[in-house]
């Protein structure tokens, strides 16, 4: 894999980073990240380049909440009203049976 810093750009009026990676496998990557110690993704494009046509893959990166507000309770497993509770059991290692 290749990677280098293409320059910069503003994508949705924040000024970013364009980094460029290509692998031997033909798929190329363009990140955009903000240009300052965050570092967030704003946009990314995959290109198939050994693929008929060249597709391509593109997401815009917006609204990003780095500081949600989650309560512990939306944490908490709340299993199926049908789940019903396994018991294990412990295994012997393979070739420990009779040895002690």
């Amino acid at each position: 894999m290749a990677a280098w810093q293409v320059g910069t750009a503003t994508v949705d009026g924040v000024e970013c980073r364009h980094l460029f990676f290509s692998q031997k496998s033909g798929v190329d990557l363009e990140l955009w990240v903000e240009k300052n110690s965050a570092a967030t993704p704003r946009r990314l494009i995959v290109t198939h380049r050994l693929l008929p046509g060249q597709p391509s893959f593109i997401a815009e990166f917006t609204s990003w909440k780095t500081q949600p507000s989650l309560s512990d309770s939306e944490f908490a497993f709340q299993p199926p009203a049908d789940a019903k509770e396994i018991e294990l059991t412990p295994t012997v290692a393979s070739g420990t049976e009779g040895s002690k």
